[in-house]
């Protein structure tokens, strides 16, 4: 207790010997609190708000390793690219990898021809702020006996046969408030979408894909329709629900206290910077002026004393 004594008693020594530099020595600490209250306004207007829709549209699909198949013969087997471009305006990045196949299924019985896995050599991947894009590869084997089942579907279908594919990701989103220096937090993606294919018996022509939740909310569009019926939407709900809710009490809270705590201590070491400042020009001027006041009590004396000689 002594020792703390001793050394606030010693501090305000020091600040009641040099006022000056005590005033100086609060408007930096001051300067330093609004500034790091400033920085902590700066990240809770950038993450206000935590999360806003992801937009994606589908961009191409490409027919790779395709080999024509014969009814009742051979089978038909390709791998379908497919690539959808999307518009991350949060200031964090999603990045995705596949936790397991997906089935493939074509016609309307939903027979399945094959399984859906990541691209080689290709990152579905979201920038902060920035474009990105979701890979899928779709490897489809369709029997030759099934090749002549889809027949009658083909006929019915005016050549024309739904493919939908399952979408099983995981997707890591980073919602810390200092970026990648925070750990990222893995949560399941899961996707329905389809498209059409027709000309499976010479060269396949693939309709422009539309995702869904489900497979019975999947509405396909046709072969040479709007791409822009490919477009879907992830919000919020969707991506990290949970997640996203403690992120935002952190931001709240953590980001709200420091904004206080900062502001109001800059605010104080402001005004005792103010108050210093104005002791030491008080003092300066009752100096002065108690200079002039003696200096004109001397000058009266002097001549009170010529006077009486």
């Amino acid at each position: 207790g002594g020792y703390k004594e001793t050394q606030e008693t010693a501090m305000c020594g020091v600040c009641a010997r040099y006022p000056c530099s005590c005033g100086i020595l609060a408007a930096v600490i001051g300067t330093f609190c609004i500034f790091s209250a400033s920085c902590a306004t700066s990240i809770y207007i950038r993450l206000t708000p935590l999360y806003t829709t992801i937009s994606c549209e589908h961009a191409s699909t490409g027919v790779e390793n395709l080999h024509i198949g014969i009814p009742l013969i051979s089978p038909t087997t390709l791998d379908l690219i497919i690539q959808m471009n999307c518009s991350n305006p949060n200031p964090y990045s999603i990045g995705f990898e596949w936790t397991r196949l997906g089935g493939v299924y074509l016609g309307a019985g939903r027979t399945k021809v094959g399984d859906t896995s990541a691209v080689p050599g290709k990152v579905s991947y979201f920038p902060a702020d920035g474009f990105g894009s979701i890979w899928v590869r779709a490897n489809t084997t369709i029997s030759a006996m099934m090749l002549a089942r889809l027949a009658g579907d083909l006929i019915q279908s005016k050549g024309q046969l739904p493919l939908r594919l399952e979408l099983r990701q995981r997707l890591s989103v980073d919602v810390m408030l200092l970026g990648s220096m925070g750990p990222k937090v893995s949560q399941p993606f899961v996707k329905e979408c389809g498209m059409m294919i027709s000309d499976l018996g010479l060269k396949p022509k693939i309709g422009p894909m539309a995702c869904a939740d489900s497979f019975d909310q999947l509405a396909i569009p046709p072969v040479g329709a709007d791409p822009y019926d490919g477009t879907m939407r992830f919000s919020a709900k969707q991506v990290a629900p949970k997640t996203i809710q403690e992120g935002m009490n952190l931001k709240n809270w953590g980001l709200g206290i420091t904004m206080a705590v900062f502001y109001t201590l800059g605010a104080i070491l402001y005004i005792v910077a103010g108050w210093k400042f104005w002791s030491v020009a008080r003092d300066r001027y009752q100096l002065g002026k108690s200079a002039r006041d003696s200096h004109v009590e001397m000058g009266s004396s002097s001549d009170s004393n010529e006077s009486a000689i």
